[in-house]
């Protein structure tokens, strides 16, 4: 799901090099996390081992030209076991779970398993309240960074 929202950084115009993009990390993690929350209650919902809900994180970025963005989902780095193979040439292996493999399928759905959304459920809970609390927690990061630069 995509939101866009203009943010006025005007206010920002003293911060050089890193200290403008650690603000806009920060402010942006922390407006995120309230999302975060509603997508790991929402995966919780879909009860088979409960991986998908640990494995839900925030990534941020911050590209040039004062663009960022904020990812939530399935981490792709979180894998954990679920047992061993029975049979077969694998026999005795652990099986892995890595629920950024198969997000997708349990939030569209395949023609054997119906849907259960829980990303789109949580953008739509979630999206008024994120674009206006983007400006809030962003522009309070970006006094308390000019504050810091100022005592230096």
């Amino acid at each position: 799901m995509i939101a866009r929202y203009e943010l006025d950084l005007s206010p920002a115009a003293g911060l050089k090099g890193g200290g403008l993009r650690k603000a806009l990390r920060i402010g942006l993690n922390r407006a995120a996390s309230p999302v975060k929350a509603a997508v790991v209650s929402n995966a919780e919902a879909v009860k088979r081992y409960g991986f998908l809900a640990k494995a839900i994180r925030i990534r941020t970025k911050v590209y040039p030209a004062d663009k960022f963005v904020a990812v939530i989902g399935p981490s792709s780095k979180f894998v954990r076991q679920k047992g061993k193979f029975k049979k077969g040439k694998r026999k005795g292996q652990p099986k892995k779970a890595i629920p950024a493999k198969y997000a997708h399928l349990v939030e569209r759905g395949t023609k054997r398993s119906r849907a259960q959304p829980f990303l789109g459920k949580a953008h739509a809970e979630t999206a008024a309240r994120f674009l206006d609390q983007v400006g809030a927690e962003v522009g309070r990061e970006i006094e308390q960074e000019l504050a810091r630069r100022a005592k230096r």
